[in-house]
């Protein structure tokens, strides 16, 4: 019940993209949808079939490209799909099937001994060009329910792309399958009861689609969708996790002997934690497989220290185990790392895609999978976000990082030569969320592409080097030194103007405020919290004369105050400073205060173009 709904948020991901690309113009979308047709047919057991027909219409080399392969995944033993009926139809009308040699099943990157019940399927579309359909024809059979006696099924409408004709059915048993529906933005309902089944159908159009917004949040309540299940609370849902989950994180010897050396001589408890969280962090590796796309119930503690890799449920069934293993209680915590920031009114398992930990002895969540993530520091996709806890039922809310708690700093020093080439340091101070993605960026940087990279920052024939210093540490703090060298960075005659952006920095202070501006919103977005200050101090030759510095900024719009100061120093040395700090209490805003305070926004990033002129003297 989850196959398409992978499908579609990927094909969302790729219209997203192209918007973020340019979101100050029309983007055109890489496709559309022309039908899709869905029926559902649910046993008391939970048991069900479906057989689902969706045409997308390719408009661009982008959307050929989405859709020349496309693979779907299923849990052997437990779900049946084929795709045999699909096929490529043509703008003139012509059908061309595809071929069963061209649907190939195997393990995607799920091979991983432990989860070879992740199969895929991938159907290979013949022949598709620009202007043709991709008609996507699939049959799934769920042999085995996921929960006995429940079904749940999410039918979610991207307001992005274009959707000529969606017909969704359902047939269930009238009373041994007593469902909560809730919908919005589709019509129809429930049509007909005989023979002891009940038949719902539903109908959805999207003629005008809206454009994509970067950032934007995914609220259930504002989204046309459908949304199906036995499930009457999320209590119900904390229960039935805790029953798959019972016995998962039972202590054995092995994991008691383990826990006890790696806190020797530790007493305090919260650092006791923090040890164990570290370990399980850096020896247990990651398989990123979606929470349900590789089944519901983890493996054994035991099972994971033995192999030393798994999920995050299975991370997280280790933590408890080694906690427990020292006395600290912990739970299970479900959660969505999409932008959803409100659980939908009808409970539904599918809504979550991750499980990280909840220590309540110290009200801390911590999530092992995030390789760069401390202790206790959440990676942003988990931040604000509301959470099920399976011990408890409860629902409570990850915390929103502050200012305080995402810093970054940049301390530069740039000399200018009288042949007008530049050499400078850059000195990196991040802490928190920014040490998080900081240590991403430089990990996903190999040392031998350090040279392109820099001159896509830089400039053409821009030299420099990281100081990387330790990567791996998991610290909330994160400092290192970059070295570099720009060619022809001012003019060597006559009048000029140096760059508004001095130096070397990972982010700039305007990409932070303008990264995503369009011209209007219509739904909330992501708006974080951040500190950034960035303090350049330039030495100029002395045949280089300073005639203008910006004006002193100071301004605030929407959370964020910007100020900036710039002045002239002995020794021809110019001294910039620039602060930003973000503040928004829940990480989400209004798509209403974006719209009344963007042209402050534009100001702010105005006002950062601002340039320091000079002029050479003989």
């Amino acid at each position: 019940m989850r196959i398409l709904l992978f499908l579609l948020a990927g094909l969302a991901a790729t219209v997203a993209h192209a918007a973020q690309m340019d979101s100050s113009s029309a983007v055109s979308s890489p496709l559309e949808i022309v039908h899709q047709y869905t029926d559902y047919e649910v046993a008391p057991d939970g048991s069900y079939s479906q057989a689902s027909e969706t045409a997308y219409r390719i408009l661009n080399d982008q959307g050929r490209k989405a859709m020349q392969q496309v693979t779907l995944s299923y849990t052997n033993g437990y779900q049946v799909i084929t795709g045999q009926h699909s096929y490529t139809l043509k703008a003139d009308g012509r059908r061309i099937d595809v071929d069963p040699n061209s649907i190939l099943f195997g393990y995607g990157a799920t091979t991983t001994p432990g989860f070879e019940d992740v199969h895929t399927v991938t159907i290979i579309f013949p022949n598709l060009e620009v202007g043709d359909q991709a008609v996507l024809a699939t049959a799934t059979r769920q042999v085995v329910p996921w929960f006995a006696g429940q079904f749940a099924y999410d039918a979610v409408y991207t307001p992005d792309i274009k959707i000529d004709d969606v017909r969704l059915t359902l047939t269930a048993p009238r009373k041994d399958l007593p469902l909560s529906i809730d919908t919005f933005g589709v019509q129809g309902g429930l049509r007909a009861s005989k023979n002891g089944k009940s038949l719902w159908v539903w109908t959805y159009h999207n003629d005008t689609p809206q454009k994509p917004e970067p950032l934007a949040t995914e609220d259930p309540g504002r989204i046309a969708h459908v949304s199906i299940s036995t499930f009457t609370n999320y209590a119900d849902i904390a229960k039935l996790y805790a029953d798959l989950v019972k016995g998962k994180a039972d202590v054995t010897v092995e994991i008691r002997a383990l826990a006890n050396k790696l806190t020797e001589n530790v007493s305090d408890r919260r650092e006791q934690a923090r040890i164990l969280h570290d370990w399980v962090a850096t020896h247990i590796a990651y398989v990123a497989i979606v929470l349900g796309a590789g089944g519901f119930v983890p493996h054994s503690a035991a099972h994971v220290l033995e192999v030393k890799y798994g999920d995050c449920k299975d991370h997280v069934m280790l933590l408890e185990a080694l906690l427990k293993a020292k006395g600290i209680a912990s739970t299970p915590a479900l959660i969505n790392t999409a932008a959803m920031f409100k659980l939908p009114a009808t409970a539904t398992p599918f809504v979550f895609n991750h499980m990280i930990t909840y220590i309540p002895e110290f009200n801390l969540f911590t999530d092992s999978t995030a390789r760069f993530a401390p202790f206790g520091i959440l990676p942003p996709e988990d931040s604000g976000k509301p959470v099920v806890l399976i011990a408890s039922g409860e629902t409570p809310r990850t915390p929103v990082a502050t200012a305080n708690d995402n810093r970054i700093a940049f301390t530069e020093t740039i000399h200018v030569h009288g042949n007008g080439d530049a050499d400078g340091e850059t000195e990196i101070r991040a802490h928190g969320q920014a040490a998080i993605a900081i240590r991403q960026l430089i990990n996903a940087l190999p040392v031998q592409a350090e040279e392109t990279y820099f001159q896509r920052m830089l400039g053409p024939g821009a030299t420099g080097s990281f100081d990387r210093s330790d990567i791996n540490a998991l610290n909330a703090d994160y400092n290192f030194k970059v070295r570099y060298a720009i060619p022809g960075y001012a003019n060597q005659t006559g009048t000029g103007a140096l760059p508004a952006a001095l130096g070397y920095k990972p982010v700039t202070i305007s990409e932070t405020i303008g990264g995503t501006l369009p011209d209007r919103r219509t739904r909330d977005y992501v708006c974080g919290n951040i500190a950034m200050t960035d303090d350049v101090t330039v030495t100029l030759p002395a045949k280089m004369k300073i005639t203008s510095v910006p004006d002193r900024i100071n301004r605030t719009a929407q959370g964020l105050h910007l100020q900036m100061i710039s002045t002239l120093q002995s020794g021809n040395r110019i001294h910039e400073q620039v602060s930003l700090r973000a503040e928004n209490p829940t990480g989400v805003c209004s798509a209403e205060s974006f719209n009344t305070t963007r042209t402050k926004l534009m100001q702010m990033l105005g006002d950062l173009r601002n340039q320091i002129l000079y002029k050479w003297s003989n």
